[in-house]
């Protein structure tokens, strides 16, 4: 039986949204400005939604990258948020299927 938990999947925008608030809320709280721009840059770049989205993915794989990373203890669920960004944006993943 595989006891590793399952990541939270993202049924809409709006649950990823949440996610990426709390993930800058978590790195305000210690002290992490540069990636708590980052992330609020990447949700107001544009009103298009794909655009949006394409920003934050590409902000997430850059943060996947980083120290500051590992110490956010939410590591399974930026990897989620990432696959269902793939999936919504069309970037085929061999475990997207």
């Amino acid at each position: 039986m595989d006891t590793k938990e399952k990541a939270k999947e993202f049924s809409s925008n709006t649950d990823l949204y949440a996610f990426i608030d709390r993930l800058i809320d978590k790195l305000q709280k210690t002290g992490e400005s540069f990636w708590v721009s980052e992330f609020q840059d990447a949700i107001a770049i544009s009103s298009m939604p794909g655009e949006i989205l394409g920003a934050i993915r590409l902000s997430l794989l850059k943060f996947q990258k980083t120290d500051v990373f590992t110490k956010t203890k939410m590591n399974t669920d930026i990897q989620e948020a990432i696959k269902s960004l793939d999936k919504a944006l069309g970037y085929w993943r061999p475990d997207n299927l």
